[in-house]
């Protein structure tokens, strides 16, 4: 069984430290409409980046780098990160993004990205569109997705946005 569920900021304390003084961790997320994949979307892919190695500096270039756009309010993230740097991603969260989405960030290190991914729109039929960064993933997760969500690459997304900006 696979275990998915989310950050949905609002309900419980969090460090009073932290700008969003408030979260819950659900096995349930309602309402969303729209997610986005993390790297390559909002964030290049660090993977791809020269003279990146290890996961230490992974973290450390993707903590330093600002997203490239704020998600919508109500939308939501759904990465590929294993879940042990899930609180990296939270605090980076904190730092970047205003309003925050809701987070899916429980990946098993003996489960494939795609299927993660997967399994997370699978169990939530409301999410309606999802902007993923790796075409392979998008196309196996479009290909067996049965919540009826579309999935789009995000070069293609991307293109169809500013076209539409254009004319």
């Amino acid at each position: 069984a696979i275990t998915v569920r989310c950050w949905t900021f609002g309900q419980t304390a969090w460090p009073a430290s932290s700008r969003v003084a408030t979260s819950k961790l659900t096995e349930e997320c309602v309402s969303v409409m729209m997610a986005f994949d993390l790297d390559g979307v909002l964030i290049p892919d660090c993977d791809d980046l020269p003279n990146v190695g290890g996961v230490d500096e992974f973290y450390e270039v993707a903590y330093a780098m600002r997203p490239m756009f704020q998600p919508p309010l109500g939308s939501a993230l759904i990465t590929g990160r294993h879940a042990r740097y899930e609180h990296m991603t939270q605090s980076w969260m904190l730092r970047h993004l205003d309003p925050l989405p809701r987070l899916f960030h429980s990946r098993q290190p003996d489960q494939a990205p795609q299927e993660y991914k997967l399994a997370v729109l699978n169990a939530n039929p409301s999410i309606r569109l999802y902007v993923e960064s790796d075409l392979d993933q998008a196309l196996f997760i479009d290909k067996n997705t049965v919540t009826g969500c579309k999935v789009v690459q995000f070069d293609g997304w991307l293109q169809a946005l500013l076209a539409r900006e254009i004319t």
